[in-house]
């Protein structure tokens, strides 16, 4: 039977080890019982692992664990940084267990959250938006090929932080939105500004301010005559990352097809304005 580690030899092994919430680390098992007189191993196989609230050990060589149990200072810190961006990566993605699709059943402050910048209620149907009655959070799926890939719940109140929660598969953090018609794609950080570009040309909603190499193959790929970067230009920060986004794209597709446009957040512009800006 794997023998469970003492708190002291835990604390031992945990001397030095300073890992990020799902990394792992090997080392050296000092006492382990599968080397002669239980000496150490120094094959590095003891593994330990970092949760939001636990460090895990296990020995793949003797097989005995432990754990050390996070603080409450440390815990709260690790589960403020695992969802900074919104949105971590996980093997499997489900939404909240009450999310309902009926807008009527929304609250009213989540209907009017849904409604403010020029959404139809159609579109809302459309892209499946829904709500958590439990969490208060509108519900931003996304779903390629019928295969649900990541979510978004974002707060009814920018006052209430996170304002965006989620989960998402790796590398599967975007939402695109194709059939307009145009060679146009518009590139934008969320995806009520994507729905309202796509009234009149492609969308690629990024769900953040950047852009990962895989879905920049992806949209390389597709060939378009004019690619736009139209993010919501708030601070200093997203407009670094826009310029750096807009160099990425003209490497690959020449600086000619790509624009960049300044200006205030697409989704609250009329369609007018939209149209005359991006066609």
């Amino acid at each position: 039977m794997a023998r469970k580690m003492l708190q002291w030899e835990v604390r031992k092994h945990m001397a030095g080890v300073n890992l990020a919430v799902d990394e792992t680390q090997d080392i050296s098992h000092l006492y382990c019982e599968a080397v002669t007189n239980g000496g150490a191993d120094h094959k590095k196989r003891l593994n330990i692992r970092r949760t939001p609230d636990v460090y895990l050990l296990r020995c793949n060589h003797c097989g005995a664990f432990g754990s050390l149990h996070l603080s409450v200072k440390a815990r709260v810190q690790a589960r403020q940084n695992a969802t900074a961006t919104g949105t971590r990566t996980a093997k499997n993605v489900k939404l909240p267990h009450d999310t309902t699709y009926e807008f009527s059943e929304f609250s009213p402050s989540a209907r009017v959250w849904c409604l403010r910048y020029g959404l139809f209620e159609s579109e809302i149907k459309q892209h499946r938006f829904g709500y958590s009655p439990k969490l208060r959070r509108v519900v931003l799926p996304v779903y390629r090929d019928g295969k649900l890939c990541s979510y978004q719940l974002r707060s009814l109140s920018d006052e209430d932080t996170p304002k965006y929660l989620g989960a998402a598969l790796k590398d599967e953090k975007w939402q695109w939105l194709k059939g307009s018609g145009t060679s146009v794609l518009v590139l934008t950080e969320d995806v009520q500004s994507a729905i309202r570009c796509h009234r009149h040309t492609d969308a690629l909603a990024l769900l953040s301010t950047g852009i990962s190499d895989s879905v920049l193959v992806k949209i390389v790929e597709a060939e378009y005559d004019r690619y736009i970067v139209f993010l919501d230009s708030d601070n200093a920060s997203v407009k670094k990352q826009e310029r750096e986004l807009v160099n990425r794209i003209s490497s690959l597709v020449g600086a000619e097809k790509v624009v960049y446009i300044r200006a205030t957040d697409p989704k609250r512009m009329s369609d007018k304005e939209l149209k005359e800006i991006i066609l």
